[in-house]
């Protein structure tokens, strides 16, 4: 009998983003912007072999020149290498990489502002494609259910969901799940379970308001909500 997932608590929030984890390979991973080159160091950290990795796979950044060279085995390789930088002080809190041809990724910046803390959504497109506000403050750490409302209100993944699927035609919510390949957070451990619930719900009543969804599917997609 398996056993059920624990329920997502939209209240919590993290002490602080700003005390760095005294975990080494955590720290290192969160500074790598590449999706590519972060899955390999994760792998490899995971395997306590980091020190087998290149210099190239653990930098923070990749220059122009290697960013082309990289991309070029595969776009994928270049999801995550053309966002912006992070400014001193800031960290990243959140990512998204979907599996669009060059593997995009959009993440949640956090830095420390004049009593505040001050939030930006990115992307690698300066923000051309965000249709609400990229940036708040707060005086603590978001709570979970604020983030995921805070960059979806920016990037909504609606507007993905219905352009790569809805619109053509495709009803099968695994697919649009595994669109989204990563969803992650250092800070917030069920961010990933409260983004997929949300587009599952969302998803699941899209396809409902249009007849697309027969009672079979309504009872699969009660039993994932479950």
């Amino acid at each position: 009998m398996s056993t059920p997932p624990s329920p997502i608590d939209l209240s919590f929030r993290p002490e602080s983003y700003f005390d760095l984890p005294t975990n080494f390979s955590a720290r290192l991973l969160s500074r790598i912007q590449g999706a590519e080159r972060r899955a390999l160091a994760r792998f490899y950290a995971e395997q306590g072999r980091l020190e087998e990795l290149t210099e190239f796979a653990l930098k923070a950044e990749l220059d122009p020149a290697e960013r082309r060279a990289f991309g070029r085995l595969h776009p994928a390789c270049m999801g995550g290498e053309y966002l912006p930088s992070l400014e001193s002080g800031e960290v990243e809190i959140a990512r998204v990489v979907i599996a669009s041809t060059t593997q995009d990724v959009t993440c949640v910046y956090a830095r420390p502002g004049k009593r505040c803390i001050e939030y930006r959504v990115v992307d690698e497109y300066d923000s051309e494609f965000m249709s609400g506000p990229t940036t708040r403050r707060s005086r603590r750490p978001l709570t979970l259910k604020q983030l995921v409302e805070f960059l979806n209100d920016a990037w909504p993944f609606e507007v993905l969901v219905r352009a790569n699927f809805l619109d053509e035609g495709e009803r099968d919510i695994d697919a649009m799940l595994a669109f989204f390949v990563s969803v992650e957070s250092e800070f917030y451990p069920q961010f990933d379970a409260l983004y997929r619930q949300r587009l599952v719900e969302w998803a699941t009543e899209q396809l409902r308001d249009s007849g697309q969804l027969d009672a079979g599917d309504e009872a699969e997609e009660e039993g994932r909500d479950a």
